[in-house]
């Protein structure tokens, strides 16, 4: 079992959540964030932004941050998946963390691992 750990521009979540779940990939969280990257860029565009030196090393910008659970095997075709929905081919489009995840128990069942999850 993995944990997938998603940072996307917060105009992309409705897509990619949407393309998640045709795929099946259900078992996820999400929460909006404040972060950067190696240089600040206009979150909703991918342009590089114009601003002086000072206020470019302090600028963060809103991401959307989803935690998504997958079965062993299931990495790439998640990760397909994500770029499908975010990649614009311009800088800020965001990252993927792929861990792995130790155990999943199912409090109301008390369901296992893979079982767990789906």
């Amino acid at each position: 079992m993995k944990l997938a750990i998603v940072m996307i521009r917060p105009n992309k979540y409705a897509a990619t959540k949407k393309a998640l779940e045709k795929e099946h990939f259900f078992a996820l969280s999400g929460k909006e964030v404040f972060g950067r990257g190696k240089r600040p860029v206009a979150y909703m565009t991918g342009e590089n932004e114009k601003l002086d030196e000072k206020l470019n090393q302090d600028t963060m910008t809103i991401k959307q941050m989803l935690q998504i659970w997958i079965p062993d095997g299931e990495e790439e075709r998640l990760i397909r998946t994500i770029l499908s929905a975010n990649q614009t081919g311009n800088e800020g489009d965001g990252k993927i963390f792929i861990l792995p995840c130790q155990s999943c128990i199912r409090i109301h069942t008390g369901e296992t691992g893979n079982d767990a999850l789906l």
